[in-house]
């Protein structure tokens, strides 16, 4: 399965051969990157400042994890989100325990640095598997028709619930649909 990371799909990219499904995505795409991205663009321009930041400050590095849980997973208004308080601590203190929460940050500033993605490639020829989760940012969750243009795109599943942290959140629907992806490529 396929990634897709929020640099390589950008609205004025898709506008020239976008479908309607694709146009209708945009303004969705265009208000999260307003309300969501300034932690992407903090991590990339100046990885220093947020790795100092969350190094050694466990109240820091909770807060700045627990928002992304809160805001990334399909919770809805409920007060304890889909992934529970238990499974984000774990996940903060394997950060603080391995003092790698400035290395976590400084993976989008090398995604700044390799010029090898900034370029417009042509369609990606490996079979493809993309499962969209509802509540996956919009940034990452592009319309069928614009995964088809850009890959070899032989499975793709519109799931019933799950966000960003989807093997976290709903396991069992995305364990079935990587065996599923894997079995087109079996027959």
């Amino acid at each position: 399965m396929v990634s897709v990371c929020a640099p390589c799909v950008v609205p004025s990219q898709l506008r020239p051969v976008a479908s309607r499904t694709a146009r209708r995505a945009w303004p969705a795409s265009a208000a999260y990157r307003t309300a969501e991205i300034d932690y992407f663009n903090e991590q990339q321009h100046k990885p220093g400042t947020v790795s100092f930041a969350l190094y050694d400050n466990p109240i820091g590095t909770a807060a700045w994890i627990a928002e992304k849980f809160r805001v990334w997973t399909d919770s809805g208004t409920a007060v304890e989100p889909v992934v529970s308080k238990d499974q984000i601590l774990t996940n903060v203190m394997i950060y603080l325990v391995t003092d790698t929460a400035a290395t976590g940050v400084w993976f989008y500033r090398g995604s700044a640095d390799d010029r090898s993605s900034t370029g417009q490639p042509g369609k990606i020829g490996v079979p493809t598997g993309f499962a969209s989760f509802p509540a996956e940012m919009p940034l990452l969750n592009p319309p069928r028709s614009v995964l088809e243009r850009g890959f070899n795109l032989v499975h793709y599943t519109k799931m019933p619930r799950g966000g960003h942290f989807a093997a976290l959140e709903q396991p069992q629907l995305y364990v079935d649909d990587v065996r599923a992806f894997f079995r087109t490529l079996r027959s």
